[in-house]
């Protein structure tokens, strides 16, 4: 039997039939701009940066980087790889596909938006996630989110349009191989999607019959996928060594953060609180957007507590259906006055939150500034120390590149330590150490050293003296002159 959603209540957002296209337009030239708005204006940060390295390999050596670390994730580091043989590999140029991403999260969000609240209401959702401070500041990532988020919610718009369909219906096969694709490729990209995934398929799992053994044989390769990637993320784990252990506050202000900040948290409580109390959604619809919001969250805090992992980043799907539930609960209001009022001030809440991202200062390590500052000073024939894996990344990224703009090639230092046709390890070069760091250091004067502000300083031999050195965007760049005769 053919299943259709429809709002049931008498709350609607009085708009012009015509003026829909326009105004779904409109919500997605600002989702574009919001994406584009600085984009190169601020730094690669360390993940970002791994992005970078990785889809600059080759694919040997990007297999040979997957067989140890980042597997969850190497789907991505190959589209990065295809992509930037395209369009060259610019600051921005790499966190391109996450804004499109975000730009197709938006439309999608509008179609299930317009399916589940109407032609005309359903693009609030949309206008919601376009300004969502979470949703913004992912769009403009060269990491996965934001296409895992597109992902997914394409795989539940194809999951809902199957089920409007009849059991015989011409058109299943194609949208049950649509849905299975685009659910597999969610897995790939991120494994956490499989949290939101999970609660689509239950909350639409049909009754009985022909219908039900059709939907769980669909999943077989979703599952198959999810088993592949489960067991070579377990066999990585200690790439999550990083994640402190959850706390009751660390819960809290993670799903602050997911939601958009914490007043938006608890308009989000009540809205979904309005929303199981309404009929403004089907019932099957209210159970999948409420186990959406609860469900993900509650089963990476769970699992944080046994091994940490809790990183909001990761469960970014679920905001195109928070907005769901937000755009449910004003739909849900049933004088005009409140509907308009709810819909502006939450626009307005959410879009100052956008509007602070965009305009924040750079919060992470500026490799930039300190290559800016290193080269500044240094000499040919200058040696470097880098602290650890993640300086070394992003000074051997940009500081070539910032050489070659102020024609300073010739004063980038020698990486002293880096052992020479050394295989690399995940993102680790090996390194000389004991009496081979010693011997390689003796034959420098002048050696550029650049570590984390307030973190000790790698060590170097005592013959060396030190500047103090200044803080530059979160490291410390210091010059130290071999005083050996």
């Amino acid at each position: 039997m053919a299943w259709t959603d429809r709002v049931v209540v008498p709350g609607r957002l009085r708009l012009p039939g015509r003026a829909v296209a326009p105004l779904l337009v409109a919500v997605l030239v600002v989702a574009g701009a919001v994406g584009l708005a600085r984009l190169d204006d601020q730094p690669l940060w360390y993940d970002e940066l791994a992005s970078e390295w990785a889809s600059s390999l080759s694919w040997v050596r990007l297999d040979a980087l997957l067989g140890v670390t980042d597997a969850n994730i190497g789907p991505y580091y190959a589209l990065l790889h295809l992509w930037r043989d395209v369009v060259g590999a610019a600051d921005w140029t790499l966190r391109l596909p996450s804004v499109v991403g975000f730009v197709a999260t938006v439309l999608l969000t509008a179609r299930l938006g317009q399916r589940w609240l109407g032609r005309r209401a359903g693009l609030l959702p949309a206008l919601f996630v376009a300004v969502h401070p979470f949703a913004v500041a992912y769009a403009r990532d060269a990491r996965p989110y934001a296409l895992v988020t597109a992902t997914v919610l394409a795989s539940t718009l194809v999951a809902v349009r199957l089920r409007d369909l009849g059991p015989r219906d011409r058109a299943r096969r194609r949208l049950i191989t649509l849905y299975a694709l685009a659910s597999c490729v969610s897995v790939a990209l991120h494994l956490y999607s499989v949290l939101v995934l999970a609660v689509v398929a239950l909350a639409l799992l049909p009754a009985a019959g022909r219908e039900r053994r059709q939907w769980l044989a669909v999943h077989v390769p979703v599952g198959l996928v999810t088993a592949v990637v489960l067991v070579v993320s377990l066999r990585q784990r200690g790439q999550l060594a990083w994640v402190p252990p959850i706390t009751p506050s660390s819960l809290v202000g993670g799903a602050s953060l997911l939601a958009g900040g914490p007043l938006v948290l608890a308009a989000t409580v009540v809205a979904a609180l309005v929303v199981a109390r309404s009929r403004v959604f089907e019932r099957r619809t209210t159970l999948l957007l409420l186990g959406v919001l609860v469900v993900p969250l509650a089963a990476l805090a769970a699992a944080s507590v046994l091994a940490p992992t809790f990183v909001p980043r990761y469960l970014e799907p679920v905001v195109p259906f928070q907005a769901l539930v937000l755009a449910g609960a004003v739909v849900a209001l049933r004088h005009r006055a409140a509907r308009l009022l709810a819909a502006v001030a939450t626009a307005a809440v959410l879009g100052a939150g956008a509007l602070s991202v965009v305009a924040a200062s750079y919060q992470h390590e500026d490799y930039r500034l300190a290559s800016q500052e290193l080269l500044s000073r240094a000499r040919p024939g200058d040696g470097a120390v880098w602290a650890d894996t993640s300086v070394r990344l992003g000074m051997s990224y940009y500081l070539p590149r910032e050489a070659a703009a102020t024609g300073r090639a010739a004063s980038v230092p020698t990486d002293l330590l880096a052992l020479p046709h050394s295989q690399t390890v995940g993102f680790r070069v090996p390194q000389a150490t004991g009496a081979a760091a010693t011997r390689t250091e003796d034959r420098y004067r002048r050696v550029w050293v650049v570590s984390y502000a307030g973190r000790p300083l790698p060590t170097l031999d005592p013959r060396f003296r030190c500047e103090p050195g200044s803080p530059h965007g979160g490291l410390l760049v210091r010059l130290c002159v071999n005083t050996a005769p």
